[in-house]
């Protein structure tokens, strides 16, 4: 009997140093860069401890899912298409893996980074990683943007920045507290569309550290014109330290990925509504071949009620990306992204309290996207925010400081669950 209590009590202890995380450095990836419909990509495990169980999740660089697959062991394999069947868009993919021996409770997790490539679409100008406030709320901010961040998420925005109004918004709120909207006249809406004419500028720059080493930045300006707003800006999107494989799974070399979007907008009033257009020069970098392009957005904002907004946006309206350089897997030709259409309502109440709700549909996806959005004003010079954009959480806040907003949000992160951090800094002159 006393033996048997110490074999069972060496089983115990073998078992619980089994069911622990292992080194997953034998885990690699290729080929990278992956060019869906030329073979597959596969990933393997070369540690040689043996798995029955191993699931493979595929995230775009905005952290979506774009596919996942359940193994019964070392070698997955995905065919470069997303759950719908339809080949993914060249850029960055994040590709986590789980791995688990269900007989010894053995386990492991290893995400890797790899690139698409085929060609290019432009599509990286969706992620919408430009300033916290809107960010943190759910990024909905086609219906929101009062700001220079306009420039990316609605042009018509920019005409909020005709700040002084003879009745202002406040006010408006006031009297349809006191009495009614019944109280507000034409008269009243006309005068809250009317602008200040004086020479105003308002500058921006907003910074996202993402997951897995990627980083998205915005800058810009805009300038207040006689007839309307005029704006620029360019926004940024970089990942490296990519390890790039043949097709034996020998790497061969780093690489990296660089995109960078330059926006030229302009917003003008029309009374109680206002419209806006920008027109974009486009660059993408996917490992060593380079890509250019060119396309426009298009967005009006309309106040139908003094506190009920709705905004609307359609964004990459005729994008599309040239190769430059000649590769087996990259045909010379000019290739079109589908645009996105962003519908939002914003409900201003006289409490100092913002709630905002959005549908978005990608044309070349079978889904519809969502966002809801929160802001409370919590004194005169802070404020706070929460959103959801399609089950994925959002917070943050904003401090005013003379001409000054600053702002930082976080978003959790699907693939490491973890945190995205953003923070923004506006100045107006």
């Amino acid at each position: 009997m006393k033996y048997l209590h110490v074999l069972l009590f060496i089983i115990v202890i073998a078992s619980a140093q089994a069911a622990h995380a292992y080194s997953t450095g034998g885990v690699i990836a290729w080929p990278v860069p992956y060019c869906p419909g030329w073979g597959v990509f596969t990933v393997n495990d070369y540690s040689g401890v043996p798995f029955n169980k191993v699931r493979m999740k595929v995230y775009n660089i905005d952290g979506e899912e774009v596919n996942s697959g359940l193994f019964p062991g070392y070698p997955v394999i995905w065919n470069g298409r997303d759950r719908h069947g339809r080949r993914v868009d060249p850029g960055v993919y994040h590709v986590s893996i789980e791995a688990e021996n269900v007989l010894t409770g053995l386990h492991g997790a290893k995400t890797i980074s790899i690139l698409a490539g085929g060609g290019s679409s432009g599509s990286f100008t969706r992620g919408g990683w430009v300033g916290a406030k809107y960010i943190g709320m759910g990024r909905s901010g086609e219906v929101i943007a009062d700001d220079v961040y306009s420039i990316y998420w609605n042009p018509a925005g920019l005409t909020e920045l005709r700040h002084t109004r003879l009745i202002t918004e406040k006010e408006i709120r006031e009297k349809a507290k006191t009495g009614g909207v019944s109280d507000i006249t034409d008269a009243d809406l006309i005068k809250f569309s009317e602008e200040d004419k004086s020479f105003t500028i308002q500058t921006g720059v907003s910074g996202t550290m993402l997951g897995f080493g990627t980083r998205a930045g915005f800058w810009g300006m805009a300038v207040n014109l006689p007839r309307g707003v005029m704006g620029m800006g360019v926004y940024l999107l970089h990942t490296g330290g990519i390890d790039r494989r043949d097709f034996n799974g020998v790497k061969t070399g780093n690489l990296g990925y660089l995109a960078t979007a330059a926006y030229l907008s302009y917003g003008v009033s029309l009374g109680v509504s206002s419209f806006g257009v920008t027109v974009k020069g486009l660059y993408e970098r996917i490992g060593n071949t380079r890509f250019i392009g060119c396309g426009a957005d298009v967005g009006t904002q309309v106040y139908v009620l003094p506190f009920l907004k709705v905004g609307l946006m359609v964004q990459d309206l005729g994008t599309g990306m040239y190769p430059l350089d000649s590769r087996y897997d990259v045909r010379q030709k000019y290739v079109f992204t589908y645009p996105t259409l962003k519908l939002g309502m914003a409900i201003i109440t006289n409490r100092n309290f913002t709630l905002t709700a959005s549908g978005i549909k990608k044309l070349d996806e079978k889904r519809f996207g969502y966002s809801v959005g929160a802001q409370y004003d919590i004194m005169k010079w802070a404020s706070v925010f929460i959103g959801i954009h399609d089950l994925v959480f959002s917070a943050g806040l904003t401090f005013h400081i003379v001409q000054f907003d600053v702002s930082y949000s976080f978003t959790m992160d699907t693939i490491t669950l973890g945190f995205n951090h953003n923070a923004s800094l506006t100045v107006l002159f």
